[in-house]
């Protein structure tokens, strides 16, 4: 089905800024006056003040050395990090990432680097963390860029969270810094996502209208936009939509549901049809998806490929296509051979099924055995909904007028008046049984 989830969870941070970074290093480094305040009056010969100054240089020299040191470490530990990460060993590519930190805990780009390993290995909480360290209120170039990165990746880890919410906070915060950070083209789709599960149409369908062309989306960008539009019945935007997706990805049995919704919503029926015709050319069809198309083709007088799709249906166990049989007989008029079919479907998965009890009743009628009509129509008065209970009604009051019984069939009528007081045919039977029994 649609893959939209982490498009790509590697390509969500930039190439590595190597370049030097805006580090303020604060190291309490013991050195002596270099530049001696001289005490008026106080004499030091040359020789103790050559002694001091050699010194003094002595102990700076030792400190860059010590910090230099600790630079190189960290470099060789980021650079097995950077091949671990490479290969797909996360956590081995955390553990290097962590040791360049302690070697040198005043660099960002290791903190978003161990942010990234921890990100890959789902440990969203601690990579916010890690993101979170590098955020510094400064103008700085490189300062905004690692901010960028940061708001960046805390909101793909709200993104995975499911926390739309704080995703798309994060996200406008990086979309509000204008340095360039090689994921700008990827900013706008994840926030068009944000707002989509956020249900805030408006701003999905603003945000994708920003960034979506035909060249840059995917297949499930149109359907998820397409599905959108359908939302504020923007049927014919809609289908476009669904057009493109199914170009990019014909296979991809939602796509079709989805334009033959817009289709029926467009009052397109026609187009409708032929769309449900495409989806059945579709290989390899559950057997669900095979009845929902029979079912949507039948509704629509297609009999014939709906009969074929609930044969496919069939060799998958589908006892729907044992009723659908039976529909299509009884409107050849074929009585007998559907009420083979409802008797077969009554048996197994429709024994709860009202609708399938009234035409089995309906069928055994047409035969002319009313008896076992009127068992039938009491049976499926058990299962029964409000949208069906007036037509078993109905049918078992003419099943007692057929068999005589009019003043069984006159008290049935009255109670199905009660219930159905705007029900024209059940009044005009009352109205006919009152006087008959009268």
């Amino acid at each position: 089905m649609r893959q939209e989830k982490g498009r790509g969870r590697r390509e969500c941070f930039l190439e590595r800024d190597v370049a030097v970074e805006c580090v303020f290093l604060e190291r309490d480094v013991a050195v002596e006056n270099v530049f001696l305040k001289w005490n008026v009056g106080a004499e030091i010969d040359s020789a103790e003040k050559e002694e001091r100054m050699r010194r003094a240089w002595l102990l700076c020299l030792f400190a860059w050395l010590a910090f230099f040191s600790s630079c190189g470490k960290a470099t060789k530990a980021e650079k097995r990090g950077n091949v671990a990460f490479a290969k797909g060993d996360y956590q081995k590519a955390l553990a290097h990432f962590e040791d360049a930190i302690d070697a040198n805990d005043q660099k960002a780009e290791y903190y978003i680097e161990k942010a990234m390993a921890l990100y890959q290995l789902g440990r969203f909480q601690k990579a916010r963390e890690a993101f979170s360290r590098v955020i510094l209120k400064n103008n700085l170039p490189l300062v905004k860029r690692n901010n960028k990165r940061a708001y960046y990746g805390i909101a793909l880890c709200f993104l995975e969270e499911q926390d739309y919410e704080k995703a798309r906070e994060h996200f406008l915060l990086a979309d509000e810094i204008a340095e360039e950070i090689g994921v700008e083209e990827k900013i706008l789709p994840y926030l068009s996502k944000c707002y989509r599960m956020l249900s805030e149409t408006e701003l999905a369908l603003e945000t994708y209208e920003k960034w979506l062309t035909p060249e840059n989306g995917t297949d499930a960008d149109f359907y998820y936009r397409g599905m959108l539009y359908l939302a504020v019945s923007k049927e014919k935007k809609a289908i476009s939509d669904f057009d493109i997706a199914l170009s990019k990805n014909p296979k991809e049995f939602s796509y079709y549901l989805a334009k033959a919704q817009a289709c029926k919503e467009a009052e397109d029926p026609s187009r409708r049809v032929s769309v449900l015709k495409k989806a059945a050319k579709l290989t390899d069809l559950s057997k669900e998806q095979l009845e929902y198309l029979a079912v949507e083709l039948f509704h629509e007088e297609e009999i014939t490929p709906s009969l074929e799709l609930f044969t496919r249906a069939k060799e998958k166990k589908s006892a729907l296509s044992d009723y659908y049989f039976a529909r299509a007989a009884q409107k050849r008029g074929e009585f007998s051979t559907a009420k083979e079919g409802y008797s077969l479907y009554i048996s197994g998965k429709g024994a709860e099924d009202a609708n399938a009890y009234n035409q089995l009743a309906l069928c055994l009628m047409e035969l002319g055995e009313e008896s076992e009509a009127l068992s039938i129509l009491t049976k499926g008065l058990a299962f029964c909904t409000p949208e069906n209970e007036a037509a078993l009604l109905y049918n078992k009051i003419v099943v007692r007028e057929r068999m005589g019984d009019f003043k069984s069939a006159y008290e049935d009528a009255k109670q199905a008046a009660q219930l159905f007081p705007e029900d024209v045919q059940i009044q005009k039977e009352l109205a006919l049984l009152m006087a008959m029994t009268s």
